[in-house]
């Protein structure tokens, strides 16, 4: 038999254990030192609403709008977009201007009629 035909030795070969698992467990974030810079929820509410768009098939959607003040003070929102029962979009999201929940709401609304008469993020 000629040397190309012999079997090779396997390189690097893991050696299974038993016992503990063979990784770490702590998050990649924790592995690398990196800081993970979330913003935790203070309280939350969730609003719905009708909404009828003025322009093309002029349908009305149902909106659930999630709106929430996160540790820095500032409020954010989430919205759902259904017609008949199928989603449709979240709209565009980003962090709201306003100091009060009261504020946040409106604004909020607002925003999300605003994106689903232009269709922004939303479908017909």
């Amino acid at each position: 038999m000629g040397k190309g035909n012999r079997p090779r030795k396997a390189r690097g070969a893991c050696r299974v254990t038993t016992g503990t698992p063979p990784f770490d467990s702590r998050p990649l974030r924790a592995k690398v030192g990196v800081k993970e810079k979330t913003a935790l929820l203070v309280h939350s509410e969730i609003y719905q609403f009708p909404y009828t768009r003025t322009e093309g098939m002029q349908r009305t959607y149902s909106v659930t709008v999630n709106l929430a003040r996160r540790d820095s003070g500032v409020f954010a929102y989430e919205a759902w977009v259904h017609y008949a029962g199928i989603f449709k979009g979240n709209g565009l999201v980003f962090p709201l201007a306003a100091q009060t929940r009261e504020q946040a709401a409106a604004e909020a609304r607002a925003r999300i009629e605003d994106q689903i008469e232009h269709l922004l993020g939303v479908v017909e």
